[in-house]
């Protein structure tokens, strides 16, 4: 098989031209993945393109949230993918409606064979994608499935799929790929950890969930995340799924819609008692794992991928996502767009993901050997502002409730008691409270019970295994020694719950000094002990960070708690801080700047700045820093994460002094050299500027926009419309690295068209070192030889050389697809009389005017070849035998009427035929020369056809 890509960017019109080459594909699948859900004319437009130009390829698509072309990821564009199978054989349908089940069910019943290796599916981007699926497995369960849920670029208002010229908004679309030889390779990415305190989902229908710990859903994201959080919902809820592990695998849920009632609908269903979680990611490790994932590949004849993946991933690794793409570009052509759910399938199973990097790898050629190759990626840091945002609202929110708990504790302890039981030792019975009884599990009978039958039970029955040793001796001492005893243990209750108890207990005795009654003060501490362990996860979170984080008191700047990083980077002693400001580690700052720091913190959640860190030995290092303003055990203070950006510096300053050492370089050369930096150009030298009649690079950027714009639209050689543009409609010059590309320019001094080969060396930061050579003479020698080798010297037709190199081409298409193509040969009559009586040179007048006569009547794609001596050869594409005999008959009154100045009347017959199913070569030349020859028999000067 064999992938090729289209991009087209914002409504960028698809041109026939692009598409003539693949008229000859076969079993041609054709995906198109587009940010036109809001231009649905222009989408048609390009629809009805693609049905008139390859009327029998089968076309799937979907609107998207991004799309994938090679390396390469785009918000504002169609990727077309076109993909030719050798032996595949392609079944697709169009299934509408909104019972999602019933529509899964009837595209696989539509589609699927005994041969299917995989099918290729896109349904509605706000439908139930689970059910979806599970419509699938219901008639195909072992059957692989790729592709996902279509898009909007997060409006979440209106998708769209695709098939053929039609654009649906409620139902799906699928191809299977049917084949004994096709192989097929699914995998995925994954990657999301589980972020704070697990929560239980308390009520939900299938998909749409009302309420997380009794609140309403999107009440739950904005108690963790903040409040800027949940007003962006659903938007920003697909950075932060929720995560729920089921079959021993973390699986994430995205939220794609809201509702006034505060309920969110989420990609894929969730049940009544899920524990989820939020959920975030690590870009390294994502990264990394993806790499991983994708590098076992370079070891096998991969012939395509086809990548369907998310579109929180796209959003949450936002400028350096094509990193995580661009492994697979290097293996094999590469193709896809980012989903409101993927698809998977894995041992007779389908799967709905979010979150989640799917792909399917390709081919019909497993035995080419191949030799493997190890991959990378790389990328900067990106901007983790809102990431910091959010989780700074996680830390003072879990601070602010392990506060409220800790005073609600000793608020209890202080005023009452929360249980109690008396137990009479007289009587030999024992009383519960009613919260005693909830937190023991046991009901108080009608009868008084033995104190000690019940104190057992109790033991055996709810005390955990763990503490009932410690437990048992604690009750035997104070037994032995009639003491009161204060213990904690834990309690496992009926509903499989697990309570922490304190108990303190008072022993009464009577006047007589005999025990009468032990009363027992209960408190539940399990609240509280939730919290110290959610405070504890977070105080290892802080203290093991990568970063330096620090908490400074507002009011005197003095540090309240520095984490490990910052005491190891800095090399004081963590008690040392307590005694100092910022101003002992910030040598540059002033109160100024202080100032303007807090004035910034009242407008704005978080302020970036860069300073100086100064360690224990007066060594200093540059940092970026982001600082929030929260509170601290009751202290109003500022939470800063600061990071140490040497290398970042260093790889600065590395860049700029070889920039310098490149540009001087550099003109000292005489070959055009212009250095870029994305479309801007950055450095040209001297000769560069002189060729172009500019004295500097800034007279250079007012004559043209950008580097692409040096180049003059010429037919046959490069211009900027081949070259794809960014977000401000400047050319990508990226996209045509690593290729041969001649260009023509004009020379300012001369005024003349002059022919420039281009060599792009790619550097780092998006750069480029653009080097152009003058092969003005060498272009227009090689096309002298060209002309010379393909064409008759005397006449200009071509010659059979040529002939033999287009002809197969359209013997081809006929037997493919059925299309038309006639030939036509013709002779010029008793043209050796002219010769004899005339000369050779009045003949080879007469071929010359014929010649004329004959490329002024037919068409641009006909091919007109001297076949020999006097005798011509017409290849006419397109055309039916009858219409051919038309155009005969015209050349033939069009020659019968040649007057060459001599007393002799110039005509010629001619032989015409069609091709015909399996025609060769010699079978339809045979009967071209049958028909021609029939023609001189009949009494020449006219058309004859077999």
């Amino acid at each position: 098989m064999k992938t090729e890509t289209l991009t087209l960017f914002k409504t960028e019109p698809l041109q026939a031209s692009q598409l003539t080459h693949l008229k000859t594909s076969q079993n041609l699948l054709i995906q198109v993945f587009t940010a036109l859900h809001d231009d649905l004319p222009h989408l048609q437009q390009l629809l009805d393109t693609l049905h008139q130009e390859l009327p029998f390829a089968t076309v799937i698509g979907a609107t998207t949230d991004g799309e994938i072309e090679s390396g390469n990821v785009y918000t504002n564009s169609t990727v077309i993918a076109f993909s030719s199978f050798e032996v595949t054989q392609l079944s697709s349908t169009l299934v509408e409606g909104t019972q999602e089940t019933d529509l899964a069910q009837q595209l696989v019943k539509n589609i699927l064979t005994e041969s299917t290796k995989l099918i290729i599916t896109f349904s509605n981007g706000t439908s139930n994608g689970e059910a979806y699926l599970s419509g699938i497995h219901a008639i195909a369960p072992d059957t692989p499935v790729a592709g996902g849920m279509a898009g909007d670029n997060a409006t979440f208002e209106q998708t769209y799929v695709i098939y053929g010229r039609n654009i649906i908004a409620n139902g799906a679309v699928g191809v299977s790929l049917n084949s004994d030889k096709l192989q097929v390779e699914t995998n995925y990415s994954f990657e999301w950890q589980p972020l704070g305190k697990a929560m239980t989902v308390t009520k939900v229908k299938q998909n749409r969930v009302y309420e997380i710990d009794h609140m309403p859903a999107t009440k739950a994201y904005g108690k963790y995340l903040g409040k800027e959080i949940e007003d962006a919902l659903p938007n920003i809820g697909i950075e932060f799924p929720l995560l729920l592990q089921r079959n021993g695998h973390f699986y994430a849920r995205a939220a794609v819609g809201k509702f006034d009632d505060g309920s969110l609908v989420f990609a894929g269903n969730l049940s009544l008692g899920d524990k989820v979680s939020l959920g975030f990611a690590d870009i390294n490790q994502v990264l990394h794992n993806s790499l991983q994932k994708v590098q076992k590949y370079t070891q096998k004849n991969i012939e395509t991928f086809f990548l369907y993946s998310c579109m929180a991933r796209r959003r949450f690794m936002s400028d350096i996502i094509h990193t995580e793409i661009e492994p697979y570009a290097e293996i094999a052509p590469t193709a896809g767009f980012f989903t409101y759910g993927e698809f998977y399938h894995h041992k007779g199973e389908n799967y709905l993901f979010n979150e989640t990097l799917t792909f399917v790898a390709l081919s019909e050629n497993i035995e080419q050997h191949i030799s493997p190759k190890v991959l990378h990626n790389s990328h900067a840091n990106s901007d983790f502002s809102r990431t910091f945002r959010a989780l700074s609202h996680l830390f003072k929110t879990t601070q602010k409730e392990y506060e409220f708990n800790q005073e609600l504790l000793n608020t209890v302890v202080e005023i009452g008691r929360i249980g109690y039981f008396v137990q009479n030792h007289i009587r030999d019975s024992i009383h519960f409270s009613g919260i005693a009884e909830e937190l023991f599990g046991v009901v108080e009978e009608t009868t008084p019970l033995r104190s000690y039958y019940v104190l057992m039970v109790l033991l055996r029955k709810r005390l955990h295994p763990n503490d009932r040793k410690n437990v048992i001796k604690v009750l035997h001492e104070a037994s032995k020694k009639q003491t009161g005893y204060e213990l904690t243990c834990r309690f496992n209750l009926a509903d499989n719950t697990t309570r922490y108890i304190k108990i303190i207990t008072h022993l009464n005795f009577n006047s007589e000094g005999i025990l009468e009654r032990t009363v027992g003060t209960i408190y539940d501490l399990s609240e509280l002990k939730k919290e110290q362990e959610r405070h504890a996860e977070l105080s290892f979170l802080v203290e093991n960070t990568v970063n330096e984080v620090y908490v400074i008191d507002t009011a005197t700047l003095k540090y309240l708690y520095v984490n490990t990083k910052a005491v190891e980077t800095l090399g004081f002693e963590k008690e040392k801080f307590q005694q100092m400001d910022i101003y002992d580690i910030n040598p540059e700052i002033t109160t100024e700047q202080v100032e303007s720091l807090r004035t910034y913190l009242e407008k704005l959640e978080v302020v970036t700045n860069e300073s100086l860190h100064r360690r224990v030995d007066g060594s200093t290092y540059p940092t970026r820093s982001q600082i929030y303003h929260t509170h601290y055990f009751g202290s109003n203070a500022y939470v800063i994460f600061s990071t140490d950006i040497t290398k970042e510096r260093e790889r600065e300053a590395n860049e700029q002094a070889l920039k310098e050492t490149l540009e001087n370089v550099l003109d000292y050369s005489s070959t055009l050299f212009l250095l870029t930096r994305k479309t801007k150009m950055v450095h040209a030298n001297k000769a560069l500027l002189e060729f172009f009649g500019v004295k500097s690079l800034e007279q250079l950027r007012q004559k043209f926009h950008c580097v692409m714009d040096i180049f003059e639209e010429e037919e046959h050689y490069f211009s900027a419309k081949e070259v794809e543009s960014d977000e401000k409609g400047c050319p990508c010059i990226s996209t045509i690295k690593d290729k041969d590309i001649l260009g023509v320019v004009i020379h300012a001094a001369s005024q003349q068209k002059r022919v420039l080969k281009l060599n792009l060396s790619e550097l780092p930061n998006e750069s480029f070192l653009i080097s152009m050579t003058d092969v003005t003479e060498i272009e227009q020698q090689a096309k002298r030889f060209e002309y010379q080798a393909n064409h008759d010297k005397l006449t200009g037709a071509y010659n059979r050389s040529y002939l033999e190199y287009i002809y197969q081409k359209h013997l081809d298409a006929h037997a493919r697809e059925g299309t038309d193509c006639a030939f036509i040969l013709l002779d010029i009559d008793d043209f050796k009389l002219v010769n004899d009586n005339y000369g050779h040179l009045t003949g080879d007048r007469v071929l010359i005017l014929l010649s004329n006569i004959i490329t002024h009547k037919i068409r641009r794609d006909d091919v007109f070849v001297r076949w020999g001596g006097e005798e011509f050869l017409l290849l006419l594409p397109q055309t039916s035998q009858e219409n051919a005999i038309k155009t005969a008959e015209i050349l033939r009154m069009e020659i019968s009427k040649l007057d060459i100045g001599i007393d002799c009347k110039i005509t010629s017959s001619f032989g015409v035929t069609g091709c015909r199913k399996k025609d060769t070569k010699e079978t339809l030349f045979e009967r071209l020369d049958q028909a021609l020859y029939a023609a001189k028999r009949s009494g020449k000067n006219r058309v004859t056809s077999l």
